[in-house]
């Protein structure tokens, strides 16, 4: 059933991210805004990351008032600080850069941990590629002839003649 608010029914099961802590970079405008806000009215305590400080202010506010949980937090992403916060975190399953700049992306890309990093896009996947999650954020990989790994258990038989 589509949510009041939005007029949409999430992807996401209700409750799903309740009382968890997720960060959104780029939360401040376009895509990263609207995954906020579904992310908090889901039950997640909100993180949001972006460059200008009045924006993040503004979706803060926003998610707030709409009864949400929503900290902000301003940086560049051309600061190694940012790389350091993505990889102090203990899951790792994906991230997404969004920049001008594609060779700063990749080279943020090749520094985070993770297991997939989309460039100037979101939720993009190539079903013959392996997907998977680093650090706490899944086991092993899944797509293409990774899954036949996953979803194969050897077995040995021995027979006497």
């Amino acid at each position: 059933m589509p949510d009041v608010r939005t007029g949409y029914r999430s992807v996401f099961s209700p409750g799903l991210f309740a009382g968890q802590t997720v960060w959104v970079t780029g939360g401040g405008s376009g895509i990263g805004r609207c995954v906020a806000h579904e992310l908090a009215a889901l039950g997640a305590q909100v993180v949001i990351s972006g460059r200008r400080v009045e924006k993040l202010e503004h979706v803060q506010a926003e998610i707030t008032e709409d009864g949400g949980r929503c900290i902000q937090h301003a940086f560049d992403i051309r600061d190694e600080e940012a790389v350091k916060l993505a990889n102090d975190s203990p899951y790792g399953l994906a991230c997404s850069i969004w920049s001008q700049d594609i060779k700063r992306a990749n080279r943020i890309a090749r520094q985070v941990r993770v297991g997939i990093t989309w460039i100037n896009c979101w939720f993009l996947r190539d079903l013959r590629t392996p997907f998977g999650g680093a650090k706490q954020s899944g086991i092993g990989r899944e797509g293409g002839v990774h899954s036949l790994e996953f979803y194969t258990e050897l077995t040995n038989v021995c027979v006497k003649l």
